[in-house]
């Protein structure tokens, strides 16, 4: 959102930074404002519409052999240092095939028990990952995931990404050793949420999902001091 305030600038340079993974970047800017300098060279797509139409598109059109993962990053959120570096690290050795970074406790974002970072934690596995503002799939689950169509802004699909990994028995989990923070614009300021909650319920009604109270579960919790070398 070229227009507001956004963090995208940041957001390129913890990609360029990255130094054990490689990143390919892809923006689209959903106003008519001109892009910054910094994200021009990575903006592909302009004004694509509501957030998981994008998304669904961009993975279609972008998406190739040699990438292991899709990680989508909302223009508002503030990465720690070595973001990108350290989450693939833990994603990667734990296994992760949906994954989020924990939401900081000063995030705007009212998130569920299971988004929230837990002291002295590397991770925990859950049964709920949120649509953002940063959702991560490995590769597997790509074509398995619903992405937009139904719910434009991505409200309930969160509810059916859990049930396909049940299904799978991939694991799913939530990366407290790099929480984000999520507060420099409101949350739906953008958007009628009142219209997605309502699609969010119509979708769900038809889909198999699991329960809301699943954002409250907590399973393993993977201790630092177990994994010292982190």
């Amino acid at each position: 959102m070229a227009d507001r305030p956004n963090l995208a600038d940041k957001l390129v340079e913890s990609v360029e930074e990255a130094k054990s993974v490689k990143l390919d970047l892809v923006i689209t800017n959903n106003t008519s404002c001109q892009s910054s300098n910094a994200t021009a060279p990575y903006v592909k797509y302009s004004l694509l519409g509501k957030k998981f139409v994008s998304v669904e598109r961009m993975i279609k059109e972008q998406l190739k052999p040699y990438h292991d993962y899709v990680i989508i990053v909302d223009d508002d959120v503030k990465l720690p240092t070595e973001f990108f570096d350290k989450y693939f690290k833990i994603v990667n050795g734990f296994g992760l095939i949906v994954s989020q970074p924990a939401i900081s406790s000063d995030s705007n974002a009212p998130c569920g028990k299971v988004s929230k970072p837990i002291p002295q934690s590397i991770a925990h596995l859950t049964q709920f990952v949120e649509i953002g503002p940063v959702t991560c799939f490995e590769k597997r689950a790509v074509p398995l995931c619903p992405f937009g169509g139904v719910s434009p802004m991505g409200w309930g699909l969160d509810f059916v990404w859990p049930r396909i990994c049940m299904q799978k028995r991939w694991p799913m989990g939530v990366v407290d050793f790099v929480p984000v923070q999520h507060n420099i614009r409101e949350v739906a300021e953008n958007y009628e949420s009142q219209k997605e909650y309502m699609l969010m319920h119509e979708y769900l009604s038809k889909v198999a999902h699991v329960p809301f109270c699943s954002k409250d579960v907590i399973g393993q919790i993977i201790s630092v001091k177990d994994y010292p070398q982190i």
